[in-house]
């Protein structure tokens, strides 16, 4: 452990770990399991084209979760433009999304043809909130939808955006990229809004290596999801305006149903991880972790924490630095912001008055968790980060911050 500033890599120092340590989850499955699946879907020489495995994997996502439909797409955005043409949306009406989201949240509305509305979020949760949508709504009557985004897990406001969605006419629907195995109100998160997106990407803890999933109650929603999707896997024919290619391979499948067989057990020990985390920064000035709800059955695959520069000493982007320095992949999230970036920043677009988002911006980071991370690796981390505040002001000093910035 560092014992002195000079020891800190960005100093020219020797790197705390010899491995980089992700922020993703990276959930390898059994090495043996996942070929001999592999092996079973080059015997049948049936690789897409919504294969056994994938069905496989739809029937064993709807029946854990409660869910009536779970239909796997090739990715998550792609996902999201389906929804968009599946709920009819008209070409050019504009939708409700936070800016503080994945871009491909937004651009995923483009795709569609749709036009976002930046909205601000709640500066606990870090979803939109009923008082940042309602004044929206009322100066634009053209808005006929909300994309909410659960983020880190945590829900939106559903009820009250159901019943926003009653009094505007407005349709509901949300990125639940990170919110896989969380619940509001008891009930799994893919049961609300007229359907949800969830991510399968490498990094989340359900990984398909890549991969997206949409969940709907709405049997008529789903089925022209399937259709959108391709031909194959649909229940039956319906007319829809657009189709595409995002269809779910079968190699994709047979990650994602290994991944579900572990999936309980992931989520154990990412809380683990979280309440390690949680208990070893708690006596750090500037530094506090994001709080999880017990209520909604997080699956804690996202460790994420807010700095205050003042307490802590010094700013979020000079300690992300210093901690990639030691090989410590800590990640700040979203920059730019959506509204930020381009095209967005280009366009006159309606949106809210974005304090919360743009005070995220400055001091939200992500570190380290999932598969790849023990409790020795997390203690070395929250000892260095109170190395790192206590010796702030020589750091500071010491550094040059043209090299750090």
């Amino acid at each position: 452990m560092k014992k002195i500033v000079s020891q800190l890599a960005i100093n020219n120092g020797t790197p705390l770990f010899s491995r980089i340590l992700p922020v993703g989850q990276i959930n390898i499955p059994d090495y043996e399991k996942f070929k001999f699946l592999v092996n079973d879907i080059f015997n049948r020489k049936y690789y897409t084209n919504h294969g056994k495995l994938t069905q496989d994997f739809e029937d064993k996502i709807s029946k854990k979760f409660n869910v009536k439909n779970s239909i796997a797409i090739t990715n998550g955005t792609v996902a999201l433009s389906i929804a968009c043409k599946a709920l009819e949306l008209p070409v050019r009406c504009k939708v409700i999304v936070p800016s503080f989201t994945f871009i491909g949240t937004v651009q995923a509305l483009t795709w569609a043809g749709l036009e976002p509305v930046f909205c601000d979020i709640s500066s606990t949760t870090h979803t939109i909130m009923e008082k940042n949508v309602l004044p929206l709504l009322q100066k634009d009557k053209s808005i006929k939808a909300i994309l909410g985004v659960h983020l880190w897990g945590n829900p939106c406001e559903i009820d009250k955006l159901d019943q926003i969605e009653k009094e505007y006419n407005v349709k509901v629907f949300y990125d639940a990229a990170h919110a896989i195995g969380c619940k509001y109100n008891g009930e799994h998160i893919g049961k609300f809004g007229h359907c949800a997106m969830f991510s399968l990407h490498a990094t989340k803890i359900l990984s398909a290596s890549e991969g997206g999933l949409l969940c709907t109650d709405d049997d008529e929603l789903a089925e022209k999801i399937r259709n959108i999707r391709s031909s194959y896997g649909r229940k039956k024919n319906v007319p829809v305006s657009i189709a595409i290619n995002g269809r779910f391979s079968e190699l994709q499948a047979a990650m994602a149903l290994l991944s579900l067989e572990g999936f309980d057990e992931n989520v154990l020990k990412n809380k683990a991880r979280y309440f390690a985390y949680k208990e070893l920064v708690k006596d750090i000035p500037g530094i506090e972790i994001i709080n999880y709800d017990e209520k909604t059955q997080g699956n804690y695959q996202y460790i994420v924490f807010t700095l205050n520069e003042n307490e802590f000493g010094m700013s979020r982007d000079m300690l992300v630095k210093i901690l990639e320095a030691e090989n410590i992949h800590a990640r700040r999230y979203f920059l730019p912001s959506s509204h930020n970036s381009y095209p967005y920043n280009q366009m006159d677009l309606l949106k809210d008055d974005l304090v919360v988002t743009e005070q995220l911006n400055e001091k939200i980071f992500q570190l380290p968790s999932g598969q790849l991370i023990e409790k020795e690796d997390i203690e070395k981390i929250c000892e260095l980060l109170s190395f790192i505040q206590k010796n702030a002001q020589e750091i500071c000093k010491v550094l040059d911050n043209s090299i750090i910035l």
